[in-house]
């Protein structure tokens, strides 16, 4: 398990995003967009994005009547195959703050049972701090967190970069800003890019 926290605005849901394109080229990944989901909703979706179902087989009746735990053998089954051909999977959970206490039980139950072999499906957690699991991480889950990092607001010259760049996607090459025309704009936005 990773967690990744960063205050609003600092571009957590633009690094999960970033990760889940690069990733796709050599691993699955699994990008949860939406925090309120429910553990069966959630196994779902990691099942759908990560190609071990189809889409079609996702909204069908089968699937959507399905236990937790017939959703839970499905996803052994499926990480049973990729250990099988050393693939791996990633499960990228954006807005982590705001999930139910019952889909983080769910997620440790995850780490855990993948724990007891080799890793084949990471976890990455991405929310604010403020909030994430309230005033403290659920015991259960901050023991298995392998690694903690913090995104921070924008340094002055990575402000600037970050205009440019802006720019240039925008087509608008041409347009240059003074050097104390980007010391408002990073004054101002405090280095967060929203």
């Amino acid at each position: 398990l990773l967690l990744l926290l960063g205050d609003l605005g600092v571009g957590k849901t633009t690094l999960c995003r970033t990760f889940v394109q690069l990733l796709e080229r050599k691993t699955r990944a699994a990008l949860v967009g939406n925090s309120m989901l429910s553990p069966e909703d959630l196994l779902r979706l990691l099942l759908q994005d990560l190609g071990a179902i189809g889409r079609e087989d996702a909204h069908s009746g089968s699937l959507v009547g399905a236990s937790r735990a017939d959703l839970l053998q499905m996803l052994d089954q499926f990480l049973v195959r990729l250990r099988a051909t050393k693939d791996g999977a990633v499960l990228i959970i954006d807005e982590a703050h705001s999930l139910p206490a019952a889909t983080v039980d769910q997620i440790v139950a995850l780490a855990v049972r993948d724990s007891n072999r080799e890793k084949v499906l990471q976890i990455v957690l991405a929310g604010q701090p403020s909030v994430v699991g309230g005033p403290a991480l659920p015991r259960a889950l901050d023991e298995r967190l392998a690694t903690r990092a913090r995104l921070l607001p924008l340094e002055r010259d990575e402000c600037e970069r970050y205009v440019h760049h802006r720019l240039t996607i925008a087509g608008g090459m041409s347009v240059t800003f003074s050097t104390r025309a980007l010391d408002v704009i990073y004054g101002l936005s405090g280095g967060v890019a929203r």
